[in-house]
């Protein structure tokens, strides 16, 4: 029997995107590579999560925020730097020094002129994949783009597109239609949310489900053909995903939300649907007051890191999983570099991007480290110099192998590689190659 209320069939239906029915697609048969993007809206602090323990700008840190200050001696050093992990953030230290986990600092848009520091234009210019001069309201993100290069491909397969928020981000953005032939769900939190159920409502008998299908089969137009895709994929999903599911590697996924997303994604992907672009979004980093208050930020970032830790130990059980799947996570903005009279820091500029999986170079730094002293930063914020999509090209080319990086980011020319993926496009760009002065 299959269950589902108004609302998730609803929501379902809006966001299920695709005209062919789907037909179980074996992971050995079609995997691809596949990328996770974790976007935390609200500009979370790089700089108490990655924080200069020694030198200089440890001086400069601890002036700057007196009161915000993380202890250097509570701090998890990254070896060969002068930096270290706060010590809620014991997972990503994890990670960093299994040589799965490349931290890049100092990114944001570039020019720097480029900068912005509305919340709502940042995110929108970087999930569109370009810079101020663009247009806010451009019909496609970089996601999208990406992806209508190889929609072809792409239609034999059951659920190539997963997005784990409340509604379509704008890196996949589509008022062109150019994935229009693919299945794109919404599954918010699990694989059970999407599904004809609540407890609280219907539940949809034998009679229903056909009836449904009948209506939506009686027209060719987009919601018919939405309502379709959705009783579809809740079919799909019911009939293939077994009650239960035990994480691999004895993984243990942090409680709440963030958690279950990640824990659905690994099962998703090593289920065999086809998976191959997944968005998550985790909010709440807008921290202009209280920032460390009752542990706040750093019990925030724990959070974060513990979520990332499970996913990759999960996948990390099935290798053909795990060679597949890099994870890269950014914000659309850092925060200032002082602390401001509320016990917190206000939109900044540069911030930290992380790149993880089995095929990142992990276990080193990257970017261009500019410092903290005033003379070094860009209107109290952190100087980018790093643009965020030098990262991104990276990875749409080198681990999801698509070279069309002129539709994928057009007017942007990447710099020399960072290395993230293979070897380095040039010299300098490990931040401390040779060590720290």
């Amino acid at each position: 029997m299959l269950n589902l209320n108004r609302r998730q069939f609803l929501g379902a239906g809006s966001l299920a995107l695709g005209l062919a029915a789907p037909g179980l697609t074996a992971w050995a048969d079609s995997p691809g590579s596949v990328l996770v993007v974790v976007f935390l809206r609200g500009g979370m602090d790089g700089l108490s999560l990655l924080v200069p323990g020694e030198g200089p700008d440890r001086s400069h840190y601890e002036s700057l925020r007196s009161s915000l200050r993380i202890a250097d001696t509570s701090l998890l050093p990254v070896a060969g730097s002068p930096f270290g992990w706060r010590p809620e953030a014991a997972g990503l230290d994890r990670l960093y020094r299994a040589g799965v986990l490349a931290p890049i600092q100092a990114v944001g848009m570039l020019p720097l002129e480029d900068t912005t520091r509305s919340h709502f234009d940042a995110e929108a210019y970087m999930e569109l994949g370009g810079g101020r001069p663009w247009n806010k309201f451009h019909p496609s993100g970089w996601l999208t783009r990406h992806l209508g290069t190889r929609a072809t491909s792409l239609q034999g397969l059951d659920l190539p597109v997963v997005t784990m928020s409340g509604k379509v981000p704008h890196s996949l953005r589509d008022q062109d239609g150019l994935l229009d032939e693919l299945a794109m769900v919404n599954l918010r939190h699990q694989p059970q949310d999407y599904r004809l159920y609540h407890h609280q409502h219907w539940q949809a008998g034998p009679h229903q489900v056909p009836t449904l299908q009948t209506l939506y089969g009686l027209g060719d137009s987009e919601i018919h053909r939405k309502g379709l895709r959705a009783l579809d994929t809740a079919e799909l999903l019911a009939g293939q995903l077994p009650e239960g599911y035990i994480p691999g590697g004895g993984a243990r996924y942090p409680e709440g939300t963030l958690g279950l997303q990640f824990q659905s994604i690994a099962r998703l992907i090593r289920a065999g649907f086809g998976v191959q672009a997944v968005t998550v979004e985790f909010g709440g980093w807008d921290t202009h007051a209280g920032q460390e208050d009752d542990g706040f930020l750093g019990n925030y970032m724990g959070l974060l890191s513990d979520a990332l830790e499970a996913f990759h130990t999960d996948l990390d059980a099935d290798a053909a999983a795990a060679d597949r799947v890099v994870t890269v996570v950014m914000s659309e903005f850092g925060r200032r570099v002082d602390e401001n009279g509320d016990g917190g820091t206000d939109h900044g500029t540069g911030n930290l991007m992380l790149a993880l999986g089995r095929p990142v170079r992990g276990g080193r730094l990257y970017g261009q480290w500019p410092g903290l002293a005033t003379a070094q930063q860009y209107d109290r914020g952190l100087r980018s110099t790093t643009d965020y999509r030098l990262v991104l090209s990276e990875i749409v080319q080198r681990h999801l192998g698509n070279n069309d990086l002129g539709t994928v980011f057009p007017d942007y020319s990447p710099a020399p590689y960072l290395g993230l993926l293979g070897e380095a496009g040039g010299s300098g760009n490990l931040i401390f190659a040779s060590g720290f002065d």
